[in-house]
């Protein structure tokens, strides 16, 4: 399952960044770049305006 489809199914559930790192074996911080750099968005304001 990708990080944005597990994303969609759990909105009301409280994510990390910590957690969906360790789901695809990066680090949190390069999870974190990696996201902004291929959703041209950051996580906690995708989360944010996903809830």
């Amino acid at each position: 399952m990708t990080v944005h489809l597990y994303t969609e199914a759990n909105v009301g559930e409280k994510l990390s960044n910590p957690e969906l790192a360790s789901m695809v074996s990066m680090t949190p911080n390069s999870f974190a770049r990696l996201f902004k750099e291929e959703m041209h968005i950051t996580f906690t304001v995708l989360f944010k305006t996903e809830k």
